[in-house]
């Protein structure tokens, strides 16, 4: 009785192993292996079972995992599933509900998946059509130059140099018009902005 404890003592010491919090960039696709959990598990039947029961968000991005013997260790696999898209700005958490089984011993645990930004793959939404398009509305000219200074920062300016941070030729106010008169008479004048 006293080793029958014994035994169960030291599989919940392993078992903990179920308890973890990993860090996985957004960049990271199908297939992807997130986490490896080994167990220790005498039992060979009822054969050893590692499931995941719940994911918070709800989401399809998980694969069930896998769990196969080695040496005596029963070791599982956590991956990403086809449908994994993972972005950052969406959801940054996972939280992961697992339950391995071995003999009559159930044990749960979790696991948080923290989703951070890769910085190497910023993606910009496009380029300007022509020097110093308008995005949105505002400022003097109708262009909002914090938009077209961030965009550009990112993706390098509109001259195809894509590590030239200058603003020169990709940001230039639009050349005056002239403005027609409101009433005849009136004698027409440029209107600088």
């Amino acid at each position: 009785l006293v080793l029958l404890r014994l035994l169960v003592f030291l599989f919940a010491l392993v078992v903990s192993d179920l308890c973890r919090f990993i860090n996985v960039s957004e960049n990271q696709g199908p297939g992807t292996i997130l986490q490896f959990f080994s167990f220790n598990c005498s039992f060979y039947t009822p054969t050893p079972t590692l499931e995941l029961l719940n994911v918070q968000p709800p989401t399809t991005f998980f694969n069930p995992p896998s769990l196969a013997r080695w040496q005596g260790t029963c070791v599982g696999k956590l991956t990403l599933s086809s449908s994994a898209r993972l972005d950052a700005l969406m959801v940054n958490h996972y939280k992961l509900q697992l339950k391995f089984t071995c003999g009559n011993h159930v044990t749960e645990g979790s696991l948080s998946v923290n989703v951070h930004w890769d910085l190497s793959h910023i993606q910009c939404a496009g380029q300007f059509a022509s020097p110093g398009e308008a995005v949105s509305r505002g400022g003097r000219h109708g262009l909002n130059r914090s938009s077209l200074t961030s965009t550009l920062a990112n993706c390098g300016n509109d001259s195809g140099a894509r590590d030239s941070h200058t603003w020169g030729s990709a940001v230039r106010s639009a050349p005056p018009r002239l403005r027609t008169p409101q009433s005849p008479g009136e004698p027409r004048t440029w209107d600088g902005g």
